[in-house]
């Protein structure tokens, strides 16, 4: 690549623009609340068979609103969507089907920057959505501001759940939970 650039900026004696590696996308988490009580109390065996019914439930949400599951590991996924709606979308659905499970599903949505790289993401904003998400409750999908901001217009509605520090996250951020229908 480096060499290409050499031989175009020597031919037309312009230099070629480098682009950042980086693609804007919409980060939703989850993970279930009260797990390791849950599991203690199901044992291993039961805790298994749930959590794979959980995960199967979760990739169909995803799938079923054009995301791609990025990572799914015990009772936690990261999970990658071109907007933000379809992301709180799909949170909502693995909700009520994580209920429908006597389980409790939180969720958290940010919408920034990631550097993908062999299917991982990376980069300040999957930080972000994972303290997003970590301010939520069971049965909460909370959003960055950010989010609230791009999805202005769309049906979905939001509650102030004011300002917060973000571990890791410099400054305060405003964060909102997503209102149910």
């Amino acid at each position: 690549e480096a060499l290409s650039a050499e031989i175009e900026h020597f031919v037309t004696g312009v230099r070629p623009q480098t682009l950042e590696p980086g693609i804007v996308r919409a980060i939703l988490l989850c993970d279930l609340e009260g797990s390791t009580t849950t599991a203690r109390t199901l044992g291993d065996e039961r805790w298994a068979d749930l959590l794979a019914v959980y995960g199967d439930t979760a990739e169909r949400a995803v799938e079923t609103h054009s995301g791609r599951m990025v990572d799914h590991t015990g009772d936690e996924l990261m999970a990658v969507f071109e907007g933000p709606v379809n992301a709180v979308r799909a949170a909502q659905r693995i909700q009520a089907r994580a209920d429908e499970l006597g389980l409790r599903a939180r969720a958290g949505v940010h919408m920034g920057e990631v550097v993908e790289r062999n299917g991982a993401l990376r980069g300040i904003a999957v930080h972000l959505a994972a303290r997003v998400m970590a301010n939520a409750t069971g049965g909460e999908v909370l959003v960055s501001e950010t989010v609230k901001d791009i999805v202005a217009g769309s049906a979905l509605r939001f509650q102030d759940r004011g300002q917060h520090e973000l571990k890791g996250i410099e400054g305060r951020r405003r964060l909102y939970a997503v209102a149910r229908d």
